[in-house]
């Protein structure tokens, strides 16, 4: 609950900081005498003038400032992101004593002993605790033969299960040189060792979030035509278009965070995860042995968040597209949904076509991981030609224009 605490108190810090300029300069461009009625705004803003913070935003007008108040501002995008902040940090409490089954139990406390890599004295204890069991499973079959039963003997047989799933570890380390022992079950939600459905609502969410606040960025300047205004200025032509592109990136990159982080966090709390372990090798989870020993754990869940914000930049570039050529906001959004977010939320319901989701795969992360590297090669290719067309596409307009 700290940790959330903070989180939502740094996030809402940043967004505080980020907005108090904004309101210093709608302050400042009005009417300076509609506000002498108010004591405490005549008292900022001749504090303002005292320290010639005011001399900054006289006598010209920036075009950062401006397309920052008209995006997060004008456009409830910041407050819209206040909203979500608060809702992840409130959806997204951590559970404690995360445990699927009593089997589950023992066999964390199983991993938690041996967590690390294979050593000889490890191989022992593995050897004395199979030894131990098999003591214990003549002795009761022994009892089940002759009609009885012992309330102690099961008790101590509980944990059997488990153990002979550390059997089937030790043989996997034995086979796969360079893993080690590790408790993989909070690590199979972060990398959807079981199925995909954390990723396909991250996804899903993340994406419909994006085309909602993204959408409006080009789109409210060509469905109102205020595009042919300042592409014939000499700052219109080119600087307006990547200041926009540059706060839409900014969006995505807050997005991104305020969609993944808590959800993060949530699994680390709950399953009091231990640091060390995201430097174990990448092939400790048997799932993504085929990635082997050379990148650690950390360094993958890196690599699956990148490609998700680099998807999502290929994703705001078609939506600023979109916008050059519908010059309607509402069409945007509907074709943005139509084209990204429906076919993830297809995978909520059934993951039965999962391998159809080959160009999706970098939104939901961990099944880019899952192709060999020419495929995911191939991938990149693909989107990094697209990126460079839609940017090219983008400001191609203005510079006929020009």
């Amino acid at each position: 609950m700290e940790v959330y605490a903070s989180v939502y108190v740094l996030v809402m810090l940043l967004l505080s900081l980020l907005a108090f300029p904004l309101i210093i300069i709608r302050l400042y461009l009005r009417k300076q005498r509609d506000y002498k009625k108010i004591q405490w705004l005549g008292m900022i803003l001749n504090f303002i003038n005292k320290i010639k913070v005011s001399g900054l935003l006289r006598g010209r007008v920036s075009l950062w400032y401006h397309e920052f108040y008209k995006i997060f501002i004008t456009q409830k995008i910041l407050l819209v992101l206040m909203i979500v902040a608060g809702l992840q940090i409130f959806l997204n409490q951590p559970k404690d004593h995360m445990v699927a089954s009593v089997d589950d139990y023992f066999f964390r406390q199983y991993m938690q002993k041996l967590s690390g890599p294979l050593t000889e004295e490890k191989l022992q204890f593995i050897q004395s605790e199979k030894e131990k069991y098999e003591e214990l499973n003549t002795t009761y079959l022994k009892l089940l033969s002759e009609g009885k039963s012992s309330f102690v003997l099961e008790q101590k047989l509980k944990p059997y299960q488990a153990f002979q799933w550390v059997q089937e570890r030790l043989d996997y380390l034995k086979k796969n040189e360079g893993a080690y022992f590790i408790y993989d079950r909070p690590y199979q939600e972060l990398t959807a060792g079981r199925n995909h459905k954390n990723d396909a609502i991250l996804a899903f969410g993340y994406i419909l979030l994006l085309i909602l606040c993204v959408a409006g960025i080009f789109g409210m300047d060509y469905q109102m035509q205020l595009n042919h205004l300042c592409s014939i200025t000499y700052r219109g032509k080119f600087q307006q278009v990547f200041i926009k592109i540059f706060y839409g990136f900014l969006l995505n990159l807050l997005l991104s965070l305020l969609v993944y982080i808590p959800f993060t966090f949530k699994i680390w709390n709950s399953y009091h995860m231990e640091q060390s372990t995201l430097e174990y090798p990448i092939n400790s989870l048997p799932y993504l042995s085929h990635l082997g020993a050379d990148i650690t754990i950390a360094q993958y869940l890196r690599l699956v968040y990148i490609c998700r914000i680099l998807y999502a930049v290929i994703i705001s570039l078609l939506i600023f597209y979109l916008a050059k050529k519908f010059r309607n906001t509402l069409i945007v959004i509907f074709i943005s949904i139509l084209i990204f977010a429906l076919p993830i939320s297809f995978l909520l319901v059934n993951e039965k076509f999962i391998d159809l989701y080959y160009f999706y795969s970098p939104i939901l992360g961990n099944l880019l991981w899952r192709y060999d590297g020419k495929r995911i090669l191939v991938l990149g290719i693909i989107y990094f030609f697209a990126a460079g067309v839609l940017l090219y596409n983008i400001f191609i307009e203005r510079s006929k224009q020009a």
